[in-house]
């Protein structure tokens, strides 16, 4: 198969939706061809969302006359789309056996329209070989002799809108011949936007541990203690992980697990160090909700993108699915932080800074409250060494080089609206020098990643189906998924039932 340029490569488009619409398989050129009476729906890159009731294609370009979404409000539009800047397509399709329009999405890229024709049965499900539900570019680091997966970052940025940083530590990383290599793969049905990457060194004494807070600070650890008091899964660090009881024998969608910590020395904070994995209970709220919304999904993608209020929504699911932190200060529990959900296929660890209270004496209550099932907790750990956060030495980079042979470097050295994007299969390899320490020390490496990403939806999801009172309350589906995210509690039994 010839290579294509990664310019061609940009034209992502989500994959079959299911629930009460009807969809229509379109896996070669000639299936996208045959579609060509039908009505186009297509989002681009800055997240425009176009409705083409007459459109034509070349390999390099979608043109027509329809509508377009434009701050809320459908415009006339007449013109081109370079595939380079369309991210979904969607092909409104009419179903012979039920009578119903529907629609059908169509999983192609502008690459995969140029071979179809010396290709006729070439598929376009799954063109890679990728990994299960959730979301999140995978790290690898070169350990001297193969790539070694180190974790995952912004997995919860699920478009523009929810654009975030996060970073996790490279244990793995090795440099024999004097070069740190570090990957990021994207290995699931997603597309990754990539805008800044930074490789960076902290300098600890001997082998003291470190790790990152929730705002990627690297602490050093050198006085870890276990609990005095906790379940068994998380007195040690054994894969044997603390779960939530099935949400139908507690009765309810939250759960509350309380610990006690020794507290020693004088410092008024200490390092709270959560060792977990997130589960894929969130995979199963983005297929239900969006399942639902059917041919309304890229309008609500929109809005997902350009709403404030639905951008704050997000925002608070995902506080809600994160693991917070109460410490009792001998007259009630205090809030001292949470930790977002991160990964659901690497364990990864994170620090929340606690405090000492004062009635505390030699032992400290804290308090850990989850979303049932959302998160798989292996061990808790607090050390109250006196600590600052370690200094950041940020490494030059020396190359990044896209899977296709393509350089990276000016799109990944700075924070800006210059994108890496990664198609599922496709991966970048960085180089950067490493740093000598000082004698009697060592050092640590870190990969800090800022982008968003756009999942797929899975080839046959099951029908999403939402609760009958909304059968007949007049609401539109996206004000259905507005009132469902704005109202937690009236969510929850529809993402439990699953």
């Amino acid at each position: 198969m010839k290579t294509v340029p990664f310019g061609a490569r940009a034209a992502v488009v989500l994959i079959l939706f299911s629930g009460c619409y009807s969809t229509s398989d379109i896996r070669t050129y000639r299936d996208l061809t045959e579609a060509l009476p039908r009505t186009l729906r297509i989002m681009s890159v800055d997240t425009t969302v176009y409705d083409l009731r007459i459109w034509s294609f070349t390999d390099s370009l979608v043109e027509g006359e329809g509508e377009q979404l434009v701050a809320g409000r459908w415009l006339p539009f007449s013109g081109r789309l370079p595939m380079s800047r369309i991210v979904y397509i969607q092909s409104r399709s009419f179903n012979t056996l039920t009578t119903l329009v529907g629609a059908g999405l169509v999983g192609l890229t502008a690459a995969w329209f140029s071979q179809a024709r010396a290709e006729e049965g070439l598929s376009i499900w799954r063109p890679y070989p990728v990994g299960g539900g959730g979301s999140c570019p995978y790290v690898y680091a070169w350990d001297g002799s193969c790539y070694v997966c180190q974790g995952e970052v912004f997995g919860t940025a699920l478009g523009k809108g929810l654009e975030t940083s996060t970073g996790c530590i490279l244990p793995d990383a090795s440099a024999p011949d004097g070069i740190l290599r570090v990957r990021i793969a994207d290995e699931r049905p997603e597309t990754h936007y990539i805008n800044s990457v930074r490789v960076c060194a902290y300098e600890t004494p001997g082998e003291t541990p470190v790790h990152l807070d929730t705002r990627d600070r690297a602490w050093p650890l050198p006085s870890l203690l276990a609990p005095l008091r906790a379940p068994d899964a998380i007195m040690r660090s054994d894969n044997l992980r603390w779960k939530s009881e099935p949400v139908r024998l507690t009765g309810g969608y939250r759960d509350t697990l309380e610990i006690i910590l020794p507290r020693t020395g004088t410092a008024n904070e200490g390092s709270l160090v959560v060792h977990a994995i997130n589960t894929h209970l969130p995979d199963g709220a983005f297929e239900r909700l969006f399942g639902y919304l059917g041919d309304e999904s890229l309008p609500y993608l929109y809005r997902m993108e350009h709403d404030p209020g639905t951008i704050a929504l997000l925002k608070d699911w995902i506080e809600e699915c994160a693991l917070h932190v109460d410490v009792w200060d001998g007259m009630s529990w205090k809030s001292s932080g949470l930790i977002p959900p991160e990964a659901n296929e690497v364990p990864f660890t994170r620090i929340v800074r606690i405090p000492g209270p004062e009635a505390a004496g030699d032992s400290l209550r804290v308090r850990l409250r989850v979303l049932a099932d959302a998160w798989e907790i292996d061990d808790v750990e607090v050390d109250w060494s006196p600590a600052l956060p370690l200094e950041e030495k940020v490494l030059p980079l020396l190359s990044a080089v896209h899977s296709n042979g393509a350089s990276m470097e000016r799109s990944l050295r700075s924070a800006d609206s210059d994108y890496a994007m990664l198609l599922p299969g496709e991966s970048v390899d960085m180089t950067v020098r490493p740093l000598a320490p000082h004698e009697g020390y060592r050092m640590t490496y870190a990969c800090h990643a800022s982008g968003y990403l756009y999942e797929w939806l899975p080839e046959r999801p099951v029908a999403a189906e939402l609760p009958e009172l909304f059968a007949s309350s007049g609401l539109d589906r996206m004000d259905v998924v507005e009132y469902l995210l704005r109202n937690h509690d009236a969510f929850l039994p529809v993402l439990f039932a699953r």
